[in-house]
């Protein structure tokens, strides 16, 4: 899989692509660009070994499909992206999206919510366990 889309109600897009790998495999870095209306906005990723991978946060929210109390959250390791989901009390997620890259000037931070399309958390979780080799979706 060459690359995942998060849609939005609100016609944001959240794309993770463009992976790149060491020689021995392991995946070292990818892109996200969030696209909204008149925007667009690319950051690098690094997938640290030592971190964990965007799948831990779809995962949780497949495994509560009503809804669950306070916040589920993801960052990358070196802080260049994070998440953060909440639900409200009819089970919707509101997906917060943030870029604040950290590979040289000039400096930007980009942050969008998203409301991810109903019904779409088990397909996500899916594809992105396709696009970081993860393929296992906890219930």
């Amino acid at each position: 899989m060459g690359e995942f889309v998060v849609t939005s109600e609100r016609e944001a897009k959240l794309r993770f692509h463009s992976r790149r790998y060491q020689r021995q495999g392991s995946l070292v870095s990818y892109d996200v660009t969030l696209e909204g209306h008149r925007f667009s906005a690319t950051a690098r990723v690094g997938n640290s070994e030592l971190g964990t991978s965007p799948v831990v946060l779809f995962n949780e929210m497949v495994a509560e499909p009503s809804g669950w109390e306070g916040e589920k959250s993801w960052a990358a390791l070196d802080g260049e992206m994070s998440m953060v989901a909440i639900t409200d009390s009819l089970g919707h997620v509101n997906l917060e999206v943030n870029l604040d890259p950290r590979d040289g000037p000039p400096e930007w931070y980009v942050r969008l919510t998203m409301v991810p399309e109903v019904g779409s958390l088990e397909q996500l979780a899916a594809e992105a366990g396709a696009f970081f080799g993860q393929q296992e979706v906890r219930r």
